[in-house]
């Protein structure tokens, strides 16, 4: 049975249609024949969930596609983004265990989403030749949605599921995490893939997921503006106007006429004025939330968010208590997913849950909201400790779990992810579920499988949490956070020697110190690379470098070549048993 609903521009209007002469009768609202709060939720709860299909037929004219496209040239000549919507049809056709449920709309609004992913997409010769992600608009709410995200899988996820994982197993930690789901799109009669939908954070998530007493704080989307979100004085507050150019790092997207941004500017003031205590970030942020929260980050293993590039996340103040919590968005590079970017070179699985990224290596936190609370020398740290031994527990960070999940995705696209005709953005994109296929977790053209990201990210966080107790750097938080000369190291290395290189970024980090014989006064380290890379030695307390010119023993073999400029040794892909002899500061390299 075939039941068919018709959304109009004004109201939305129930027709029921019957495929075997039997009608159905559902709940409707007397005073404007609009579904009611329960039908809404019902329909809400249908369209995200994994176990339905999800069919989108966005009947675009070419003359609405070629004013998508004047709007992208124009705006991005400016600097900008275009915020204007066009028309179009829409349907959305929902599969249950039941039967399918069709939701016709006359016109929504359609625009361009993304930053980085905006690109040139039709011209009339060709049609539409690039893939882009949608913002749709509807006319009245469905489901309780007033807009919907509609993305194209740009990062080549073979198995198409691992942002709505993410946000599925945040949401099971008690995390706000926005509901997402898999969708088979039609675009103009071209049958495009399968997408990912989402739905945006806005006051309707707000109202969703807090209690009443809880509505009506401001609500910030965080991101890149020259610098990142990263909670320092030099980002900035404000409202973003796209007909000007001006971008914000933190954007407020609701209270637009009443808001004075106080509390976001007395966020950044307080953790920004040297006198931070436990206390006082206990008045400003949600902390019980917060390690919940960066905990759940960690395992995710998103390099573009929140802690890493201070990004892709929102901020929310409480209205009751006004303090701070935070929202994850954009969570398509995660569990693995390495394509275009690596700053780590594994793919976020050498990370250590006490520290953090910049520029690809792990080095001193720029963000003074994981400075002060969860990494290294943080006054959370016991509680973030807590935190991420219970989560690690959690069924949702093991392969069976994700096995489960990809199992019901592939039965229900399995036959809809090859687009009608090829585009010029999509050329590598394989447009087939995998779920054991790799391109490792060194690659930045393919992606590691999510059993390697696991196994691997399980096996660094257990190496990391065995001892909590060597993880407190000595900081004396009284002094603003200034750092003592005695830093944080392992206690067992001796300071000693570090590998360092372009998979580190050539900095220092526990991951990479090499492990001391006291008879024989010799270093080691055994190395793995999935790519070349540049490395060399470098001495824990005086920074002197060791390269090619104290190479012994194999220095001759193939797979090893030097950089005479930096005096850096270059290594093929493989694994490496490297040892520095204290004695003479030579080095061996001996392939395994």
């Amino acid at each position: 049975m075939r039941n068919k609903y018709i959304l109009m521009a004004a109201v939305l209007l129930l027709t029921f249609f019957t495929a075997c002469g039997n009608s159905v009768d559902l709940p409707t609202n007397d005073e404007t024949d609009a579904p009611t709060n329960g039908e809404t939720t019902e329909i809400y709860e249908q369209l995200f969930d994994i176990n339905n299909k999800i069919e989108i037929n966005i009947d675009i004219s070419d003359e609405q596609l070629a004013l998508l496209q004047e709007d992208y040239n124009k705006y991005a000549a400016m600097g900008s983004k275009s915020p204007i919507y066009r028309d179009t049809p829409m349907s959305i056709t929902i599969t249950t265990a039941d039967g399918s449920n069709t939701y016709e709309f006359e016109n929504v609004g359609i625009r361009m989403k993304g930053n980085t992913s905006r690109t040139d997409f039709y011209n009339a010769g060709r049609g539409k030749y690039n893939l882009i992600h949608f913002k749709i608009k509807f006319p009245e709410q469905f489901a309780g949605l007033e807009k919907l995200d509609i993305r194209w899988n740009k990062l080549d996820d073979a198995t198409y599921i691992r942002e709505y994982y993410s946000y599925e197993f945040m949401r099971a930690c008690g995390i706000l995490a926005p509901h997402s789901n898999l969708a088979s799109v039609n675009v103009s009669g071209v049958h495009e893939g399968v997408f990912t939908i989402c739905e945006p954070i806005d006051e309707l998530f707000i109202e969703k997921n807090l209690p009443e007493e809880e509505w009506d704080g401001d609500l910030y989307k965080c991101a890149w503006d020259e610098v990142g979100a990263m909670y320092t004085l030099d980002t900035t507050v404000g409202m973003e106007n796209e007909e000007t150019g001006e971008f914000f790092n933190y954007d407020l997207k609701n209270n637009k006429k009443t808001s004075n941004h106080e509390l976001m500017n007395n966020l950044l003031a307080k953790l920004n004025d040297g006198e931070v205590t436990k206390e006082k970030l206990a008045e400003l942020v949600d902390m019980d939330y917060f390690v919940k929260f960066a905990a759940t980050s960690y395992f995710v293993g998103n390099p573009d968010d929140i802690r890493y590039n201070h990004n892709n996340h929102y901020i929310y103040f409480l209205k009751s208590s006004n303090k701070a919590i935070f929202i994850p968005c954009d969570n398509d590079r995660c569990f693995g997913v390495t394509k275009e970017w690596n700053p780590t070179g594994d793919g976020m699985t050498s990370v250590n849950p006490f520290s953090t990224l910049a520029d690809g290596a792990q080095c001193e936190q720029a963000s003074p909201l994981f400075k002060y609370t969860v990494d290294a020398g943080g006054y959370y740290i016991d509680e973030y400790a807590a935190a991420l031994k219970e989560i690690a527990k959690n069924e949702w960070l093991t392969s069976k779990k994700f096995n489960s999940v990809y199992e019901i995705a592939y039965n229900n696209y399995k036959n809809d992810t090859n687009p009608d005709k090829s585009f010029d953005n999509a050329g590598m994109n394989k447009f087939k579920f995998d779920n054991t296929s790799s391109g490792g977790l060194g690659s930045t053209f393919g992606n590691a499988s999510f059993a390697e990201y696991i196994d691997a990210k399980m096996s660094c966080y257990n190496d990391f949490i065995s001892d909590i107790s060597k993880y407190y750097e000595y900081v004396d938080m009284s002094n603003g956070g200034e750092s003592n000369n005695d830093q944080w190291l392992p206690e067992d290395t001796g300071r000693g020697y570090s590998i360092r290189g372009t998979f580190n970024g050539w900095n220092m980090n526990d991951k990479y110190v090499m492990a001391y014989d006291p008879e024989t006064n010799t270093y080691s380290y055994t190395l793995t690379l999935h790519s070349a890379e540049w490395m060399k030695i470098a001495s824990n307390d005086d920074r002197e470098w060791y390269g090619y010119d104290s190479i012994t023993g194999t220095a001759d073999e193939a797979y090893i070549s030097y950089d005479k400029e930096h005096y850096d040794i270059i290594l093929e892909a493989g694994t490496y048993l490297i040892t520095f002899d204290g004695n003479n500061n030579s080095i061996e390299i001996v392939k395994q």
